[in-house]
């Protein structure tokens, strides 16, 4: 059986669709899944995991034969607390690979997205600050208001260090990634055990998951809501078929915000919040990893 040699797994809004790009068209020895984020790893919804590896590999990989680097780049692998010991389950010696943005920045772009698909109607700060009693009420909750709680990447990679060990994990600074592309890019290469270099980057990172408004932001209310027409939808329509149709609507639905339009209005007590939690996150860092990020923050 395959197993998987690498995963980068997150943070959310750090660069992983840009690396996701870059790896799937230009390293010719990597093998990524025929989907980006099959959450298999954390999905319990649809009872992927229950089904088993074998059901992964059928699914996610149907025309592997064997040879290369096997990978995935999942976001939510980070933030889910059960990811880390289902991937060290699958493969112990699997290399760890995380993106990490400055906080608050991460935080306000997820924010963006999360008002885009039509799942936010808060402003910022009040939405930081009724984060904790918003994700008590469920999984939807979870995944789309956790702000500060993905920013706030200490307990996250601690799970990570308990299961496969601090030499095992490549720490990516988002901003160095965004500036010194190919240097970075061959530092994961080595890092996941490719044998592949790059001479320069192809793929346009600047407009990979970049923020966006909706043309109509009803349309993408609909599609992201719970329905009966979308539950009977469900059942019929394969899986990889229904996203790859959510996806397309979306896209059409989309305009990139203009720059006089990215910035989001912080108040004084969230952003003392979100201060100190950099400043944790920079000297657990450097405590570590001996990564000294204030350069790039």
């Amino acid at each position: 059986m395959n197993k998987l040699d690498f995963v980068c797994v997150g943070a959310q809004k750090s660069g992983t669709t840009a690396l996701d790009g870059i790896l799937r068209y230009q390293v010719s020895d990597v093998v990524l899944p025929c989907i980006k984020e099959t959450k298999f790893f954390h999905d319990d919804y649809r009872d992927q995991y229950k089904r088993g590896l074998s059901y992964y590999w059928s699914e996610y990989f149907p025309d592997s034969d064997g040879g290369g680097v096997f990978g995935e780049i999942d976001p939510e692998y980070l933030f889910f607390s059960e990811c880390a010991g289902r991937l060290y389950q699958a493969n112990p010696e699997m290399k760890i690979v995380v993106m990490l943005r400055e906080p608050i920045q991460r935080a306000i772009s997820h924010y963006q997205m999360s008002v885009f698909r039509g799942y936010e109607g808060l402003d910022f700060s009040t939405a930081v600050r009724k984060e904790k009693d918003r994700m008590t009420l469920g999984e939807k909750q979870i995944n789309h208001f956790s702000y500060y709680s993905r920013s706030n990447y200490i307990p996250q990679l601690n799970r990570y260090i308990q299961f496969f060990g601090k030499e095992n994990i490549k720490i990516i600074i988002s901003e160095e990634f965004k500036k010194n592309d190919v240097l970075v890019v061959n530092e994961i290469l080595e890092h996941i055990g490719s044998k592949r270099r790059l001479d320069g980057i192809l793929f346009n990172k600047s407009s990979a998951n970049s923020a966006k408004e909706s043309r109509w932001p009803f349309l993408n209310r609909i599609i992201n809501s719970n329905s009966k027409i979308k539950s009977a939808a469900g059942v019929l329509i394969d899986e990889k078929k229904r996203v790859a149709v959510k996806k397309m609507i979306m896209s059409i639905n989309s305009v990139p915000i203009t720059s006089e339009k990215v910035e989001v209005e912080v108040d004084e007590e969230v952003g003392a919040d979100f201060l100190s939690l950099k400043k944790n996150v920079l000297e657990y860092l450097k405590d570590e990893f001996s990564i000294d990020a204030t350069k790039f923050w």
